[in-house]
């Protein structure tokens, strides 16, 4: 599912689509706004390229009204993915794999901090963004605590994204991964993605140890 997105992105007709959408963005007027809402969940559905899909809107409206665009329209298109997750975790092959043991524990660890766990995990560069979406619906995570988590989450890469598209000068290059910032700007979002992990990392281990001792400690047999 992670390698389908970039290998589908180079057929022509796919290739061809995603040009012609980003022109009539570009000149769409005021009902580009509605075909990008469209275009973006179910891009989500899809688990399409965040990156693209954000830079489409740097392309069309330029850094501020991209920004101003991209970031409320990806979470709701991430929120869509979410409730995807969780229709699908009411399929009884996957209600089996949440039954295992370390899904019995992650399910405990996002109950005791779902909002800042779910907050990191947006802004790790090692999490699939494009599925984690899909992961966090089959969790005990509201709805509310996912919705404003992923739009603080997102924040430095749609903000990244949207800047990489204002500057091409071709729809192509979003494609392509070329151009975008040079210098410090390139390997700062990486870095503080690196940074995000290590935190979401220690405080995940440490909720679990937490959770693990209070397990133990209410079935552990008591004495007379």
């Amino acid at each position: 599912m992670l390698a389908a997105p970039p290998v589908v992105l180079q057929v022509p007709i796919v290739r061809a689509f995603v040009l012609s959408t980003a022109d009539a963005l570009r000149h769409g007027g005021p009902a580009a706004l509605a075909m990008y809402l469209g275009l973006y969940i179910v891009g989500s559905l899809l688990t399409a390229p965040m990156a693209l899909l954000s830079g489409l809107a740097g392309f069309a409206w330029g850094f501020s009204w991209g920004l101003a665009a991209a970031l409320p329209i990806a979470t709701i298109g991430a929120t869509s993915a979410f409730l995807g997750g969780r229709l699908l975790s009411r399929l009884g092959w996957v209600r089996a794999r949440l039954g295992h043991p370390k899904m019995r524990l992650i399910d405990a660890v996002v109950r005791a901090d779902g909002f800042r766990i779910a907050a990191l995990l947006r802004l790790s560069p090692v999490m699939p963004q494009n599925l984690l979406s899909y992961a966090l619906g089959t969790t005990p995570l509201k709805l509310w605590q996912f919705s404003a988590s992923t739009f603080l989450g997102m924040v430095p890469a749609t903000v990244l994204h949207v800047y990489v598209g204002s500057v091409v000068r071709d729809a192509s290059e979003l494609m392509s991964g070329r151009g975008g910032p040079g210098g410090a700007a390139r390997w700062a979002l990486p870095v503080l993605g690196l940074v995000a992990t290590v935190a979401f990392l220690a405080m995940v281990m440490r909720l679990a140890k937490r959770q693990i001792a209070e397990s133990m400690a209410r079935v552990e047999p008591q004495g007379p």
